[in-house]
């Protein structure tokens, strides 16, 4: 296991100087991953990587498990929606060209449009994964909340989303009565926050388990090729969403 491994000249060089027999590696594409030009000794399990090369057969080239993201970015849209919100804005690292993120927005989008919404009744706004990224989004949006420009917040991430009710709290107003805001991933955090974060759980522990077993196959060669898993999603509805403030709802 590699910790606190940083740059792909860092895990090629990691590799290479510890003779590894296998390696998983989080958040990889396919470019990056041909970058790092490592030797075909080590078994390598892929976790939440972008892409999905596959060889001339349409096997994949690399094991690969990840969650569904868009089934989650989906059940987000569906539980906003379904609460009458009909001005949405999605809130990640949207600019960061990355698979899990462009997944989640594709799905919200798609329940949205499944709910009779217009393309536009979706924003985006880019930021970081991070409580203060959070905090000051939070902040910016303040005015559009009390215009009725936005009724729900969808966050890629928990910690983001908490920062986005500290932010909307702290400008005056009240979650979920003027703005519901949703993150993902279920971490403990959702559960310590005021109030309680509606989030979409995954299982990652789950994918933990998974890939060490993809990657014990490959090493044993119980696997003869690499395989692909995905882990599903469920969504955890609490405190923090609500009906559509009336009056703010239409579209």
């Amino acid at each position: 296991m590699l910790r606190g491994v940083g740059s792909a000249a860092d895990v090629r060089d990691s590799v290479r100087r510890w003779g590894l027999d296998g390696v998983v590696l989080m958040g990889f594409t396919d470019a990056a991953l041909a970058g790092l030009d490592l030797p075909p000794t080590p078994a390598a399990v892929l976790v939440d990587a972008a892409g999905g090369s596959v060889d001339g057969a349409g096997a994949p080239t690399h094991a690969r498990v990840g969650s569904d993201d868009r089934a989650g970015g989906r059940l987000a849209g569906a539980h906003l929606t379904g609460l009458g919100h009909r001005r949405l804005l999605l809130c990640g690292p949207v600019d960061a060209a990355g698979r899990v993120v462009a997944e989640r927005l594709a799905g919200f989008r798609e329940a949205a449009a499944d709910a009779g919404l217009p393309a536009d009744a979706v924003r985006v706004a880019h930021a970081r994964t991070t409580y203060d990224e959070g905090v000051a989004l939070g902040a910016r949006l303040a005015a559009d909340v009390r215009a009725g420009a936005v009724t729900a917040v969808f966050a890629t991430a928990d910690v983001l989303a908490a920062g986005v009710v500290r932010g909307l709290t702290d400008a005056g107003l009240q979650v979920p009565d003027d703005v519901s805001v949703l993150g993902y991933d279920d971490a403990e955090l959702a559960r310590q926050v005021t109030p309680r974060l509606s989030t979409v759980a995954q299982d990652t522990a789950g994918k933990g388990r998974l890939a060490a077993e993809l990657l014990l196959g490959l090493m044993t060669g119980e696997d003869a090729a690499p395989r692909s898993a995905t882990v599903p999603v469920a969504l955890a509805a609490r405190e923090s969403t609500g009906p559509a403030p009336v009056g703010r709802a239409g579209g």
